[in-house]
C-alpha cells in the first residue's frame, strides 16, 4: 500500500503554487494555453496544452486563457466552459509537478479567496476531485495563519492579483464577519499603472507584462521610496524614464479599500 502524500495548493490569480510533504515546492504562471490550430500545434511540438510562461511567450499561436482573472472560476461569460476546462488543467499540471509516486494517496487543500461562495468553493471541488483522494477548500488568508503559527491576535492581509483578502483570527476558525475581501489587488494596480504611464509619457511603448515586472521590482506605498527607474522603448529604441510618482500613486490605490 502506497504512502499518503500532502500537498497545498494555492490557486492564484497571476500565479499557482504547490507544496507537498515530500518537500516538492514550485509556482507557475496560472496562465494556460490551447493550440489555435494544426500549425500551431506542430510548432509546440503536438502538445493540446502548454502551461504558464511558456502560455504567455506563445501567445501569438494559442488562444491563451487565465481562467482565475477575477480571483475566482469565471463561471458566467463568454468563456465559462473554456475556463471550467483550463482550471482542471492547471490543477492537474501543478499536481504532476507535486511528482507524487504512482499508487499515493493524496491529501490536498486549495486556498480559495477570503469570501469565496459557495457556488465559488464548488467549482474548485468538482476541478481538482478527479486528481486527488481528498480535498478541502480553505480561506487563503487564514491559511497562512494557521501555518505561521499566528493563532489570537493577528489580522492577515493577503494582497493577490485578482483580490485582497483580509482576515481576523483570534484564536478560533474565523467566521463570515471575520473575513473580508475587496478587488483592489495586484491586476487593478497594473492598470492603474499603466494608465499613469500613458498620460505621462505617452511615447513610450509597453506591454501589460513589463508593467507587472515594474510594479513587482519597485512598488511601495511610501514617500520615501526609492526612485523607481525603467526601461522603455520610444519609436524602437530603448529608453529610461523615472516612474516614481506613477509607481506610488498607483499602489497606494490599494490602501484606501483595504482599512476602510
Amino acid at each position: 500500500m502506497g504512502e499518503t502524500v500532502y500537498l497545498g495548493i494555492d490557486l492564484g490569480t497571476s500565479r499557482t503554487s504547490v507544496t507537498s510533504s515530500t518537500g516538492v515546492r514550485t509556482t507557475v504562471w496560472s496562465y494556460v494555453g490551447y493550440p489555435e490550430d494544426h500549425v500551431a500545434r506542430k510548432m509546440l511540438g503536438g502538445r493540446d496544452v502548454i502551461y504558464g510562461e511558456e502560455a504567455v511567450e506563445n501567445r501569438l499561436s494559442v488562444k491563451l486563457v487565465r481562467p482565475l482573472a477575477a480571483g475566482v472560476i469565471d463561471t458566467q461569460g463568454a468563456q465559462a466552459d473554456l475556463n471550467k476546462k483550463a482550471v482542471k488543467d492547471l490543477i492537474e499540471h501543478v499536481i504532476s509537478l507535486a511528482q507524487v509516486p504512482a499508487g499515493n494517496t493524496i491529501y490536498a487543500v486549495i486556498g480559495a479567496p477570503a469570501e469565496a461562495s459557495v457556488d465559488s468553493k464548488a467549482e474548485i471541488l468538482d476541478a481538482a476531485s478527479n486528481f486527488v483522494d481528498s480535498l478541502i477548500v480553505c480561506s487563503e488568508p487564514f491559511a497562512v495563519a494557521y501555518g505561521l503559527d499566528f493563532l489570537r491576535d493577528t489580522l492577515v492581509i493577503d494582497i493577490g492579483a485578482g483580490t485582497t483578502d483580509l482576515c481576523r483570527v483570534h484564536g478560533t476558525m474565523p467566521k463570515a464577519e471575520d473575513q473580508r475581501t475587496h478587488n483592489v489587488a495586484g491586476d487593478a494596480i497594473d492598470h492603474t499603472l499603466a494608465e499613469r504611464i500613458r498620460q505621462k509619457h505617452p511615447e513610450a511603448q509597453f506591454s501589460i507584462h513589463a508593467i507587472r515586472q515594474f510594479k513587482e521590482r519597485h512598488a511601495s506605498v511610501t514617500r520615501n521610496m526609492d526612485v523607481a527607474e525603467v526601461t522603455m522603448t520610444v519609436a524602437g529604441k530603448p529608453q529610461q524614464f523615472d516612474i516614481t510618482q506613477e509607481m506610488y500613486d498607483a499602489c497606494y490605490t490599494i490602501v484606501p479599500p483595504t482599512v476602510a
